[in-house]
């Protein structure tokens, strides 16, 4: 009998051990055994690695992988494999993507009530102002009361060129130098306006054409950022580069509210607070030392870099633009002058600080 039980009892050990090794642990497992579920993020750009908003997005991939111990991954897909910008904005709100990063500008087609980043001295006159209002004294909280609303989430303004820049074929020393002139820009209808003010026409197209279109003249130039003139080249072709000073663009980290909200609420403050560090901790360098390489690309190809504030005659034609594209959007928004009121507000704040 207790040879018997001797051998029930080897039996059941056995049993039990090759129970134990057959057994898979989830390397998602939290410390109670239960498995955690972890999340995928696709984030679109239109610029290659280096360029500073995909370095951006994959600084943030490293950040948010290790601040969620895995638990949420990021894809990283530049040079716009993800789409144009508008088809990013789309995927956002359909929800087949989950973030993207490129000029504020195209979020117009979302609401056009974000095309104020487009008024020269709306929300700021130049980079800093703008990155810090936005980032830091609570614009970025009053434009996503109505972008959310469209179905994004702002979560970080990038410090992009401290201007907007003119690269044309001719050198402009006055409004009357750029009559007849053709010039891409991003589509935002106020950019558009200081361009017809200037006597010229803007025009837009994906940039992957804005190369083919300088070289052979179908374009006069650009008003946009060095980034793109040195990656492409446009320096070979249009000499002269001028900073509109007073008149600031930039780049704005945006992701999916239907992803955002679909996050356990820990887990999206994790997500949107990484997000701001990845922009002010990585971007801000990155972004400066890239903007003052790119201007000497330019100058070391023979393009002349100048400031509209060093001919005071043409920024003072400049000015009487700006006031036109601050009374434009106020025609057009119905709580633009609201919206203008606060952001004044934030700009006093910002100029009482420094």
């Amino acid at each position: 009998m207790k040879k018997t039980l001797a051998i029930v009892l080897v039996l059941a050990m056995m049993l039990t051990m090759l129970c134990a090794c057959g057994k898979e642990t989830t390397p998602a497992a939290s410390n109670e055994g239960t498995e955690v579920k972890t999340y995928k993020m696709r984030i679109g750009t239109l610029t290659v690695e280096a360029e500073q908003n995909t370095a951006t997005a994959l600084d943030f991939a490293e950040r948010i992988k290790a601040a969620t111990n895995g638990q949420v991954e990021v894809e990283v897909y530049p040079s716009a494999q993800l789409g144009t910008a508008a088809q990013m904005v789309e995927g956002m709100q359909t929800g087949t993507i989950e973030g993207a990063l490129f000029p504020a500008d195209y979020l117009s087609s979302a609401d056009p009530t974000i095309g104020f980043v487009s008024v020269p001295g709306f929300a700021g006159y130049d980079i800093e102002s703008l990155r810090t209002v936005m980032n830091d004294l609570g614009g970025m909280d009053i434009v996503n009361e109505f972008m959310t609303k469209a179905g994004l989430r702002c979560v970080g303004f990038l410090n992009t060129d401290k201007y907007s820049y003119l690269l044309s074929d001719r050198k402009v020393e006055s409004i009357a130098d750029c009559e007849g002139m053709k010039i891409w820009a991003p589509p935002s209808e106020y950019t558009s306006a200081i361009i017809s003010g200037m006597g010229g026409t803007a025009t837009f197209f994906d940039t992957s054409d804005l190369a083919v279109s300088v070289q052979q003249g179908t374009v006069n130039g650009a008003l946009a950022s060095p980034a793109l003139y040195a990656a492409q080249k446009l320096y070979e072709t249009d000499k002269f580069c001028i900073g509109f000073d007073g008149r600031s663009s930039t780049t704005v980290f945006v992701m999916s509210e239907a992803f955002l909200q679909g996050l356990p609420e820990d887990l999206r403050q994790t997500v949107i607070d990484t997000a701001m560090v990845s922009v002010k901790d990585f971007e801000y360098d990155y972004a400066q030392a890239a903007a003052e390489r790119n201007l000497q690309v330019l100058k070391d190809n023979g393009c002349e870099v100048y400031n509209s504030s060093d001919i005071p005659a043409l920024q003072a034609e400049l000015e009487v633009l700006y006031k036109q594209n601050l009374d434009l959007y106020l025609s057009k928004v119905s709580n633009g002058q609201e919206l203008y009121d606060q952001f004044q507000a934030l700009l006093a704040k910002y100029d009482a600080q420094k």
